[in-house]
């Protein structure tokens, strides 16, 4: 017995959903009313067709995957759906597939048995139909009211056999399921899902049921050949997924230059990110690519499988310095140190091991705070000149049982811009004894009482040595109380507000502060710094206060 099949279609488990409503006017007899019939394309129904069309399908793979793949194609415009009401009533109508489009029936008749039926397809340019998808709908009889047919459309993949002859030799169909490569176009069988068997001698193709692999969708269905045997194979191919790998320096503050560009890979690509040939953050190094949990290093853990769309946040990790050498700089009781600033407390700021062991912030490095030799500007020697942690409040300059009550301490004076005079306060509490002894009065700077006779300069002596992480330390020593010179470096760089932003220290936004300098005004009053901070900036001025008025003390220290 011969067959002669030229063309069948294979029946895909895909569909799309369609409803027909029907209404009619209930003041009219049965045999006269007329029922209408409209359906309106929404555009899930027109993505899947167009996507068939392109050889992709909506429903084996995620939607944005899809829209990526046909990003730089061109959608297909002549594609067309035939809807037909069938039964006791016929009538047939094509509409393009069009998101909002509408067709409609408008004289099927009440009591009639009806049912529909749809076919979508490309219409080619010789005006021939390729197949997209087709259904029918369960029978319904007419009534008054609203109606409802439900279509459920199923994808058709037409393969076309010639010439199949069915002699005593049975005729072998065979189903191959094929991945696309990663590194290439060509496509690689999955032996396992294999499919064979016999086709009947009626002709009638199996159904093929497309595999949901993981990270793939549907490319199309294709014949390649009848073999000498008279074998038929159809191969079913999928193409894999394309995700994008995209990178983030992690930073708000600080923009880098250069840095890796996202890229878009194949599911299943072995990814391995660079790790050197970019922008670096100041203060920090390179610590790796994070994804979730999952940290990605040179010499660690250096490459992953794409199984979706990532997102790498870079890393950086506080570089240690041997010793301070910028403003803004953490110093540590082992004198070693890291780069501060806004970066640092968007980072996360210090760990808490090492906030123990930070004892100071750099805040000025120059020569204007040398004093004068001679009359003139020192610039020979560069000072670094560090600012505690914490400071000490409700301090006097000096109380009225203090030589130096009333007394004009020229010797500690400068000019109300500070350019000149007495600039290095590590000798204050030195030059001031010197001062009342030369001048008719007995030095009470050392000795008994002489704490509670300055206050100040004593919180800022001692500040080493009440301090657990300083005490014993090499840097146990040599704090003092910064003149008015010192002290407006010391707020030009807005060193307090970063030692909030750092270290939390305990300093109040909106709040005002006035903090002593060693440096003399006059008889009655020293010099102060009054500053007012804000959340993101620090305001100042220049007051005055009786000496025996309290205040309140930073200490500062030299580290060069």
């Amino acid at each position: 017995m011969n067959l002669q099949v030229n063309k069948s279609f294979v029946w895909g488990g895909l569909a799309v959903a369609l409803l027909i409503f029907l209404s009619s006017c209930s003041n009219l007899t049965e045999a006269s009313a007329k029922a209408s019939a409209s359906f309106t394309m929404n555009t899930t129904t027109v993505e899947k067709i167009r996507a068939s069309a392109m050889g992709n399908d909506l429903e084996k793979a995620n939607a944005s995957i899809i829209s990526r793949n046909m990003r730089a194609a061109t959608l297909p415009t002549n594609l067309f759906i035939d809807i037909s009401i069938k039964g006791e009533y016929e009538e047939t109508k094509t509409a393009p597939v069009k998101e909002g489009e509408s067709i409609s029936f408008n004289e099927i008749p009440v009591g009639t048995d009806i049912y529909a039926e749809a076919f979508a397809y490309l219409k080619t340019e010789d005006n021939k139909k390729e197949a997209l998808y087709r259904g029918t709908s369960e029978h319904l009889k007419v009534t008054e009211g609203e109606n409802k047919l439900a279509l459920s459309l199923k994808r058709i993949y037409a393969l076309s056999l010639i010439d199949l002859d069915f002699t005593d030799t049975e005729v072998k169909y065979t189903v191959k399921h094929l991945q696309q490569n990663i590194d290439d176009d060509e496509y690689t069988e999955v032996t396992a899902d294999r499919e064979s068997s016999v086709l009947p001698e009626t002709g009638e193709l199996p159904e093929i049921v497309p595999k949901d692999y993981e990270g793939f969708h549907l490319r199309s269905f294709k014949q390649l050949a009848i073999d000498d045997e008279k074998n038929v194979l159809v191969e079913v191919k999928y193409d894999r997924n394309v995700y994008s790998v995209e990178y983030s320096d992690g930073l708000e503050s600080l923009e880098l230059e250069i840095i890796p560009e996202a890229a878009e890979y194949r599911y299943g690509s072995i990814v391995t990110p660079a790790f050197e040939g970019f922008s670096t953050v100041p203060g920090y190094t390179f610590a790796g690519w994070k994804n979730g949990d999952t940290i990605y290093k040179a010499d660690e853990t250096s490459s992953f499988t794409v199984e979706g769309d990532v997102s790498l946040n870079a890393q950086w990790a506080l570089t240690i310095k041997n010793a301070p050498d910028s403003v803004g700089d953490i110093v540590f009781n082992d004198g070693k140190a890291v780069e501060g600033g806004t970066i640092l407390s968007e980072l996360g700021g210090l760990s808490d091991e090492l906030k123990a062991k930070a004892i100071a912030l750099i805040f000025y490095i120059g020569t204007e705070c040398n004093n004068d030799v001679d009359g003139e500007p020192d610039n020979t020697t560069e000072r670094m000149l560090g600012v505690g942690f914490k400071f000490g409040s409700k301090l006097a300059w000096c109380s009225s049982a203090a030589n130096a009550y009333s007394i004009d301490i020229t010797a500690l004076s400068c000019t109300d811009d500070g350019s000149s005079g007495f600039k290095d306060g590590r000798q204050a509490l030195e030059t001031m004894g010197k001062f009342l002894a030369d001048n008719e009065s007995t030095d009470d700077t050392t000795g008994d009482g002489s704490e509670n006779k300055y206050p100040a300069f004593y919180y800022a002596k001692n500040y080493g040595q009440t301090q657990e992480n300083i005490k014993g330390t090499s840097y146990e020593n040599g704090w003092y109380l910064p003149t008015y010179p010192e002290f407006t470096k010391f707020n030009k760089n807005s060193t307090i507000q970063l030692m909030k932003l750092v270290l939390e220290s305990p300093i109040r936004s909106n709040s005002a502060y006035q903090f002593w300098t060693s440096s003399s005004y006059d008889a009655q009053y020293a010099r102060l710094h009054a500053n007012y901070y804000q959340k993101d900036a620090v305001q100042s001025t220049d007051v005055t206060l009786y000496g025996y008025r309290i205040s309140y003390v930073y200490p500062i220290r030299q580290f060069n």
